[in-house]
C-alpha cells in the first residue's frame, strides 16, 4: 500500500509541475506585458484565451471517455484510439463546415474587417487545435504516459500564454494579433508533438471498434454539460466585465485570479492520475488516499501558512 501511496503521490506531482512553473513564469510575463502594452491589451489578450476555453466542450467528452475506455478494456486500447481519432474528425469537419459559414454570413451583412478578420480565423485555429489537443490527452492519459501529459501541458497552456507576453521584453512593438498568433503556433506545436509521440509508442491500431461509442454515448453528455456549467461559472463574470467595463477593468480583475486559480492544478493533477487507475475496476486504495490528503494534509499545510498570506498577497496583488 506505501508503494501505491508513494506513486499517486509522484505521478501526482509531475502533473503539477506544469502548473506550478507557470506561476513563476506568470509572475514576470504579467509585469512585462502591462507595462509595455497596458491593460488594454493584456485584457483583450486573456479574452481570447478565455474564448479558447469554451472550445473544450466541442470535444465532447472525446478525451475524457478515452482514458476510461481505455482502462475498461485494455485489450482493445489501440482499437479505441482509433475510435477516437475517427470521431476528432467529424467533430471538425462539422466546426470547419460553421467557420465557413458564419464568416460567410458575417460578409453578407458587411460586418467583417480586416482585422477582426485575423481574429476570427486565429479562434477557430485556437479553438480546432484545442479539440484535438484534448484527444490527444486522453489517449496519454489512458495509456498512463503522465510525464508525457506533463510536458505537453506546460508547452500547450502554460508557454503559449506567457511566451507571448516575455517576448515583449525584446519586441515591444507586437500587436494583440501578432501576439495572439504566437499563442496559437505554440498550441500547434504541440499537438505535432503529442502526435508523434502517440506513433512512436503506437498507440492506434487502425481497425474499428465501438467500445468507445457506448463510453460515449453514457458518458459524453454529463461530461460536457459538467464542463458548460463549470465554464458559465468560472468565465461569466470575465465577460461581462469585458462587455460592460472594457478590457482595462478585466485585466485588472483577472490577474489575482489567474494565479490564485493555478492552485487548483493540484486537485487536477490527482484527477488526472485518477481517472485511468480507477477505470480499471480493480480495488484501489489510492482514491481513498487522495481523499485522506485534501482533508487533513492540504488543510494543515494551509492552516500553517496562515501568518504568510499578508506576504504572498502583497507579491500576487
Amino acid at each position: 500500500m506505501k508503494i501505491k501511496f508513494n506513486n499517486l503521490l509522484k505521478k501526482s506531482s509531475i502533473l503539477s509541475l506544469p502548473g506550478i512553473i507557470s506561476i513563476f513564469i506568470s509572475l514576470i510575463s504579467i509585469p512585462i506585458h502591462l507595462n509595455t502594452l497596458g491593460y488594454d491589451n493584456y485584457g483583450n489578450y486573456i479574452f481570447f484565451h478565455f474564448i479558447l476555453m469554451i472550445s473544450i466542450n466541442f470535444n465532447f467528452g472525446i478525451g475524457k471517455s478515452t482514458a476510461i475506455s481505455i482502462n475498461n478494456h485494455p485489450m482493445y486500447a489501440k482499437e479505441i484510439c482509433n475510435e477516437a481519432i475517427i470521431y476528432t474528425k467529424k467533430i471538425l469537419k462539422y466546426f470547419f463546415c460553421f467557420f465557413i459559414v458564419l464568416i460567410f454570413f458575417l460578409i453578407f451583412l458587411n460586418y467583417i474587417e480586416t482585422d477582426s478578420f485575423e481574429y476570427l480565423v486565429l479562434v477557430f485555429l485556437g479553438s480546432f487545435i484545442t479539440i484535438i489537443f484534448l484527444t490527444f490527452e486522453g489517449i496519454l492519459q489512458g495509456n498512463k504516459k503522465f510525464k508525457d501529459i506533463s510536458f505537453f501541458n506546460l508547452f500547450f497552456f502554460s508557454l503559449s500564454f506567457s511566451v507571448p507576453s516575455l517576448l515583449l521584453f525584446f519586441y515591444d512593438n507586437l500587436d494583440l494579433n501578432e501576439l495572439i498568433t504566437i499563442a496559437v503556433s505554440i498550441k500547434l506545436f504541440s499537438i505535432l508533438m503529442m502526435y508523434f509521440d502517440i506513433k512512436k509508442n503506437n498507440f492506434i491500431k487502425d481497425k474499428k471498434s465501438y467500445l468507445l461509442i457506448k463510453n460515449l454515448k453514457k458518458n459524453a453528455k454529463w461530461i460536457t454539460l459538467n464542463g458548460i456549467l463549470n465554464q458559465f461559472f468560472d468565465l461569466i463574470d470575465k465577460f461581462l466585465i469585458k462587455i460592460f467595463l472594457g478590457p482595462a477593468s478585466l485585466a485588472i480583475y483577472s490577474v489575482p485570479q489567474q494565479l490564485t486559480g493555478k492552485l487548483s492544478i493540484i486537485s487536477k493533477s490527482f484527477s488526472t492520475y485518477l481517472l485511468p487507475v480507477l477505470s480499471n475496476k480493480k480495488k484501489t486504495k489510492e482514491f481513498e488516499q487522495s481523499i485522506n490528503i485534501f482533508m487533513l494534509i492540504i488543510p494543515s499545510i494551509i492552516i500553517i501558512i496562515i501568518p504568510f498570506y499578508p506576504t504572498i498577497l502583497k507579491l500576487w496583488l
